[in-house]
């Protein structure tokens, strides 16, 4: 579902592009098409950020940007102490942004 929508929001994005370059073969100075593409390429850019904020990592990728081991990682995700889900091969997946939950 994420990766649909990070897709059509850029194919979204080269349409606009697309129409900006077709007004501006009727007029070189065009105001609208000046609008459309920067609207275009503040999106393309927010949606680089949400695709990088929301992309799921491995255990030895959260490991290696949280200083720990893949091991620790693991073990944390099977005690629910960091949020992961395991994809179709039984591996553990975690958000990028995910933090350890400490046990009571």
């Amino acid at each position: 579902m994420r990766d649909v929508l990070i897709s059509t929001t850029k194919q979204l994005a080269a349409q606009w592009n697309a129409e900006a370059a077709s007004r501006r073969r009727f007029t070189p100075n065009d105001a609208v098409a000046d609008a459309i593409e920067v609207c275009a390429s503040e999106l393309v850019t927010e949606m680089a950020r949400v695709d990088q904020a929301t992309r799921l990592l491995t255990p030895e990728e959260y490991a290696k940007a949280n200083r720990t081991t893949a091991s620790t990682v693991r073990r944390c995700c099977a005690r629910g102490e960091l949020a992961g889900e395991k994809n179709a091969a039984g591996d553990w997946m975690i958000p990028r942004d995910a933090r350890r939950v400490k046990r009571a």
